[in-house]
């Protein structure tokens, strides 16, 4: 094997082992966002029920405001 073509091969396992350590952490970047994106999810579904449990009390309070305002009949 002459000089230059054992530099090539060094420039190439050099390449391959770059490209190694960029797709790992690639793969440890796209755990974690998803882990991230999973997380978003849960606090909006948290929030979502949270607005319906919220908007149900409301409702319920503005029924018995127009219970109580039907007693004061204005003739």
């Amino acid at each position: 094997m002459t000089s230059v073509s054992k530099l090539q091969r060094s420039f190439a396992l050099a390449g391959s082992r770059h490209i190694a350590v960029a797709s790992s952490e690639q793969r440890t970047d796209i755990v974690q966002l998803n882990l991230s994106i999973a997380q978003l999810d849960r606090a909006t579904e948290q929030n979502a029920s949270l607005v319906e449990e919220a908007a149900a009390a409301i409702e319920e309070q503005a029924q018995r405001l127009r219970e109580t305002a039907a007693v004061f009949c204005i003739v």
